[in-house]
């Protein structure tokens, strides 16, 4: 009789268990990296190196070899994580920059066209206010469509506005602000007298703005203003609090550490500080006040 002969594996054979661990180990590695972190990844590919010697005998070289290298792998994803994450996690502070600068750039536009800047709010005959100055200037931040959908002969939660005011505007939401699709605003006017927005009055750069452009606020970020960006209502400067990220909330406000993002009439973008003086900021917010503007580190 012919002896039994029992093939022996190549060098690249191996069971679909073996695979099976790979895998899982591999799949693993990833998942706790994603998960907890790199520390706790660690501590896991220490475990899957035992499992892995104990399964890869000195028989199967090969598959020890690819195990090993797959742990390898995983280590250097690993500790790319965290730098993924920091890149996803800095998107939104820069985009909110780039609102503000579009939104300053606008008013400016307006204001080369018009020769002023929008008031804040249009009013009716009665001195009601039915359109907000974020509408006036939806042609200048590339929404010349939704502009032309709105009825001036209407006010802002008419039965047509108001189903406009549904339709999010992305440059008037900062990302670190909740979740994009929310159709409130993060950048509001700070309204009242002596500022660059007295309410349905327009201001002019070349008369009206004694302390400078420069010195002057013109936009500011608020984190849930909870004011519809189609609705003439913004932060009124007698009823704000003189602080940034005030506890006291319903001021300059935002999701950002340390401070909120500004725009100012000359079109700068600039981050101020939680710890900015009141003084300071009162000084800011007015046009006309000829108040020294205190040194700031932006």
């Amino acid at each position: 009789m012919r002896p039994t002969v029992t093939p022996r594996k190549g060098p690249w054979q191996f069971t679909l268990k073996q695979l099976l661990v790979v895998t899982t180990l591999w799949a693993g590695g990833c998942a706790v990296a994603a998960q907890f972190g790199v520390g706790v990844l660690v501590g896991v590919l220490v475990l899957s190196l035992a499992v892995a010697g104990i399964v890869c005998s000195r028989r199967h070289p090969v598959v020890a070899t690819i195990v090993g290298g797959l742990l390898c792998l995983g280590v250097l994803l690993a500790l790319l994580l965290p730098a993924l994450t920091t890149s996803r996690e800095s998107d939104p502070p820069c985009s909110c920059p780039n609102n503000l600068k579009q939104i300053g750039t606008a008013l400016c536009v307006y204001h080369e066209e018009y020769g002023c800047f929008p008031p804040a709010y249009v009013t009716d005959d009665a001195g009601r206010p039915m359109h907000s100055w974020r509408v006036l200037i939806l042609p200048y931040v590339g929404e010349q469509d939704l502009y032309d959908a709105y009825h001036f002969d209407e006010p802002w939660n008419g039965p047509n506005n108001s189903k406009l005011g549904k339709i999010p505007v992305q440059t008037f939401q900062c990302p670190s602000d909740g979740q994009n699709g929310r159709t409130t605003t993060n950048y509001v006017a700070v309204v009242g007298p002596d500022t660059p927005w007295p309410g349905r009055a327009s201001t002019n750069l070349d008369e009206d703005f004694a302390d400078g452009p420069e010195n002057t606020l013109l936009v500011v970020e608020v984190t849930n203003s909870g004011i519809s960006w189609i609705e003439p209502r913004d932060l009124h400067v007698t009823q704000m609090p003189p602080r940034i990220n005030s506890k006291a909330g319903q001021g300059i406000s935002s999701g950002h550490p340390g401070g909120a993002n500004v725009s100012f009439a000359d079109g700068s973008i600039r981050f101020l500080p939680d710890g900015l003086s009141p003084k300071t900021l009162r000084a800011m917010l007015t046009r006309t006040g000829a108040e020294k503007i205190d040194s700031v580190e932006y």
